[in-house]
């Protein structure tokens, strides 16, 4: 069985959406639909309860707890052997399920993810690449580079979305869950960092896709940004050292004045 996990923050319209698209698609045998709201403001609790009731299980965080968090509270609620991470603002347009669970029979296989399209159809940028070294970081060249594929449709790469992945439990239980000092952006290429250094590969499955309403910009507005930064410099520093950590932050300098220069 799979258990999708999907964090709602005021989204209540949006994550309706997704959750109907979730029973439209798939059976309710072969899955399981786990909600964590995040102590939202827009009624969400009360909304999705009306409208699907026993279909889902609903967790109410009493704080706004992040997503890596809320992740991870849901992961130890669920019973599937597989867990599916999937952002509220995703539409599964077909069964999904039975393509999951044949990829995760490779047990070199950590994550799978699917492609990730936008609204209309096109492929979504920085929804997969290799992992970001100072270099790639300067130059922006996140996708730049040639996978290599096993068993057909499957595309190897460092690291892939955290808006749509999916990982056996026992591999989640392994690299232990989500990083919950992550706020906002990297916690997916963390994530799928610590799988490699287990051993474990990392796969976008060409042959299904999910549309993502919220995949169209890295970053939206200053504050975004900043989180952006943050997140970029602490994923640095975990897991290159505090050396390349503050190259980075020496590196950006240039291209900040650049920016305010040119405003």
């Amino acid at each position: 069985m799979i258990s999708f996990i999907i964090v709602n923050f005021n989204t209540a319209e949006i994550t309706k959406d997704c959750i109907s698209s979730l029973l439209s698609n798939t059976s309710d045998k072969d899955r399981e639909i786990i909600i964590i709201d995040n102590a939202s403001v827009d009624d969400s609790p009360a909304i999705l309860n009306a409208a699907f009731g026993g279909a889902i299980k609903l967790i109410s965080n009493q704080n706004n707890l992040g997503f890596a968090t809320a992740n991870n509270i849901g992961a130890r609620a669920a019973k599937g052997d597989i867990l599916f991470f999937l952002n509220s603002d995703t539409i599964v347009g077909s069964d999904i399920i039975g393509p999951i669970i044949k990829a995760l029979d490779n047990q070199k296989l950590g994550i799978v993810a699917p492609v990730l399209l936008l609204a209309d159809g096109q492929k979504q940028p920085f929804a997969y690449g290799r992992f970001p070294r100072l270099a790639s970081v300067i130059f922006n060249k996140v996708l730049a580079f040639d996978c290599s594929r096993i068993a057909g449709q499957l595309k190897l790469v460092d690291w892939v979305s955290g808006a749509a992945l999916a990982i056996r439990k026992s591999v989640f239980e392994k690299i232990g869950g989500w990083d919950e000092r992550f706020f906002l952006y990297f916690e997916d290429v963390d994530f799928c960092w610590r799988a490699k250094q287990r051993g474990f590969e990392i796969a976008v499955l060409e042959s299904i896709s999910i549309v993502h309403l919220g995949g169209r910009s890295l970053v939206k507005s200053r504050e975004r940004k900043k989180q952006y930064y943050l997140a970029q410099e602490y994923f640095f520093r975990k897991n290159y050292g505090a050396v390349s950590a503050n190259i980075l932050k020496i590196m950006r300098w240039p291209y900040i004045m650049i920016k305010i220069l040119t405003r």
